[in-house]
């Protein structure tokens, strides 16, 4: 994003990124599942929300997060991108450390 012009919003020419738009907006709040990559969030989590800034805002999310410490760290990261986003974060998160993963799976 550039600097200072943050909460405008610039339509995408791209029909990916368009349809990606119509699609979060649709919603009225998310549920995020999480690995947790390096402790923080996956690359492709972390472009998502600059694809749609507008459609997130004002909207709650829950995280369930999974790895080896139930993906604190990324449910962490993901809580300071969504109030960027303005988006509301329930006070729980549900996490799911490695081996009780793995033993589902």
């Amino acid at each position: 994003m550039l600097p200072g012009i943050s909460n405008l919003r610039i339509p995408s020419q791209d029909p990916k990124a368009s349809r990606w738009q119509r699609t979060i907006a649709r919603f009225d709040g998310y549920i995020f599942v999480v690995v947790e990559c390096n402790r923080s969030i996956t690359g492709a989590l972390e472009s998502a929300p600059n694809q749609a800034y507008v459609d997130w805002n004002r909207k709650p999310f829950i995280a369930i997060g999974y790895s080896g410490l139930g993906a604190a760290h990324a449910i962490e990261h993901l809580r300071l991108i969504s109030v960027k986003l303005q988006m509301g974060s329930t006070r729980s998160a549900m996490h799911i450390g490695g081996g009780a993963f793995m033993a589902v799976s």
